[in-house]
């Protein structure tokens, strides 16, 4: 069995390449059957699948160059990039095929394509960028790294699609690329019911959301962070075994470590600041969870032992400064004595180690602060001061970092996403009808973690910020169809009627990628991974119902008939006024 720190990254590597092999390989078949489903011919799957395919290798090869180290998060990468990619290529394509259908050229149908397609997937990409991006806030390097890699890696596909995609598609007609055909029964009546539904009962939609945000709070206030390291290690693996067989049989792997300053002249290996020492020995030894603990005090022990012939009760320090005196001289005549990893070279400072059991973090955050309490109050603070130090304290510090950043990052996340909306809608009512369903999954994540019992920790916190910056795509593509159709002239009503059925489909159809592609991180063996996936899937399947549902009571509720919608110059009107704003069009699919 092996432990220690070197063992541990060799270990991970090894790990982190395995899973993004499998993600990849489980993606790539998950979206070649989607792919099928929704072109169903062969130079349509292949055109998709080679751009999405283009998209992760740019984005592994920029990894690479700029030398940018992979953590255990790496393997959401290839999932990322590939629903990510996926998305983008199916409303650029279908855009496509919907032009040529029209009588279009190829040139102008790729014209229009990029004009109103890019742009709208170009302002999702953004979100979902800012998303990832949010995560620049933590404190936590790994948290970091993913964060702005992800955000490079959405940005890469977006561009690799908009280029490589459209000249590709452009030598091939509208019957090559997908199979077309008019299977809309289905679609087309279920967002009718969709609508009618949201029409009839909005006083139940309301209670039910209102239900659900303060069952989400409850659930909140369940949420802890006491994460354990045996629950971070991948399931079934040499690595995780050897962790165990340490933590069973000897010491443990996690450090607790104490620094010692010696104060007022004194030097860390006087008989003063040893007999402090000893104090704070003693105390931990009481702590059943604190093992191995060591000090310089075990030299004097030890000698002290010795001069009584190894008497195992005479394991302590000398009774008498004086005595003590005497043994401090015969150490110093022991050449080979190396006390340099427990007292510094001008004998200023020196250090308490000891190993803890993996008793959860806020529990040793816990045992940190009451062991705290007890030197102030019972050792010479004139004389000494403790002070807890080494790697185990920045581990314990995670979980306060976790929850500190995560307000934060969301915070200015939703903040810029906010600014977003306003340049698009132009409407605070707009802008507050944009928010509020994407606030629900979020709070709906944070009730899973507290109901499931799962704890908050470093790799689990990314979740909100991939759940804020993929769930407003859908809202942008709802709300902008609704703009669109005002700015047409419609009524309130026939603008709701018209969103559901144009982009309904699109809405659902792309919540169901991500929720199978999210779902993909079940067969991880890296236990964070395997919620990360759980997570994002349910939440994003509550952000498609929040959307549908939510979205239209609000605009009924805060959006008066009567009131003239301007007509607005810029992105909003380049975006198209038919179903095709989606990518995809009501009979262009054969679903």
């Amino acid at each position: 069995h092996y432990l220690g720190r070197p063992y541990f990254q060799k270990e991970l590597v090894a790990m982190q390449k395995r899973e993004i092999i499998v993600s990849a390989v489980i993606s790539g078949i998950l979206v070649t059957l989607v792919m099928f489903f929704i072109f169903r011919r062969p130079w349509g799957i292949a055109v998709s699948l080679f751009s999405i395919a283009l998209g992760m290798l740019l984005f592994m090869g920029f990894l690479s160059i700029s030398g940018r180290e992979l953590n255990a998060m790496a393997a959401l990468y290839p999932v990322l990039m590939i629903i990510v990619g996926t998305s983008d290529v199916i409303h650029i394509m279908s855009k496509y095929v919907d032009e040529l259908r029209k009588g279009y050229r190829k040139e102008k149908a790729i014209v229009t394509t990029i004009k109103e397609i890019g742009l709208a997937t170009l302002l999702t990409s953004l979100t979902t960028a800012i998303g990832f991006a949010s995560l620049l806030t933590s404190r936590i390097g790994p948290i970091r790294d993913f964060g702005i890699n992800a955000a490079i890696g959405v940005i890469i596909a977006y561009v690799t699609v908009l280029f490589f995609t459209t000249a590709v598609i452009s030598w091939f007609r509208a019957d090559q690329i997908i199979k077309l055909g008019r299977g809309q029964a289905f679609w087309e009546r279920s967002m009718e019911w969709s609508y009618r539904f949201t029409r009839s009962y909005p006083l139940r939609i309301a209670l039910g959301g209102l239900a659900v945000l303060l069952l989400s709070l409850w659930g909140i206030s369940r949420i802890t962070t006491n994460y354990r390291i045996e629950n971070n290690l991948p399931m079934g693996e040499k690595i995780t075994e050897d962790f165990l067989f340490f933590e069973k049989n000897l010491a443990g792997f996690r450090p607790m470590e104490f620094a010692v300053y010696a104060k007022d002249g004194y030097k860390a290996n006087d008989y003063e600041v040893i007999r402090e020492i000893a104090k704070v020995e003693d105390y931990l030894h009481q702590i059943p969870a604190v093992q191995a603990v060591a000090s310089i005090t075990a030299v004097y022990k030890s000698i002290n032992q010795m001069m009584r012939n190894n008497n195992p009760g005479a394991y302590a320090l000398p009774e008498s400064k004086e005595q003590f005196g005497r043994y401090r001289r015969m150490a110093e005549q022991v050449p080979e004595l190396a006390v340099d990893v427990l007292l510094s070279k001008d004998e200023k400072k020196a250090r308490i180690t000891s190993r803890i059991r993996d008793v959860g973090a806020d529990n040793i955050q816990d045992m940190g602060d009451r062991i705290d309490r007890w030197i102030a109050t019972n050792t010479d603070t004139s004389v000494v001061e403790f002070k807890r130090t080494g790697t185990g304290l920045i581990i314990d510090k995670n979980s306060e970092y976790v929850r500190r950043n995560l307000i934060q990052g969301l915070g200015m996340a939703i903040l810029i996403v906010s600014l977003l909306m306003a340049l698009l809608f132009r409407n605070w009512k707009m802008l507050f009808i944009s928010l509020v369903p994407n606030v629900f999954p979020l709070l709906l994540a944070g009730a899973l973690l507290g109901f499931l019992g799962i704890e908050l920790e470093a790799g689990v916190s990314i979740v909100f910020a991939v759940i804020f910056g993929i769930a407003v795509d859908d809202t942008i593509h709802f709300l902008s169809k609704f703009k669109l159709a005002r700015n047409k002239g419609l009524s309130i009503e026939e603008s709701l009627h018209i969103t559901f059925l144009e982009t309904g489909k699109a809405i659902v159809l792309t919540t169901v990628i991500l929720f199978f592609g999210f779902l993909v991180m079940l067969f991880s063996i890296h236990p964070p991974s395997v919620t990360i996936g759980l997570l994002i899937s349910l939440t994003l399947f509550s952000a498609l119902v929040s959307d549908l549902a939510l979205i239209p009571v609000l605009i009924r509720w805060m959006m008066k008939e009567e009131e003239k919608v301007e007509q607005e110059e810029g992105a909003l009107e380049e975006l198209p006024a038919t179903g095709a704003e989606t990518g995809l069009s009501r009979d262009g699919l054969y679903l």
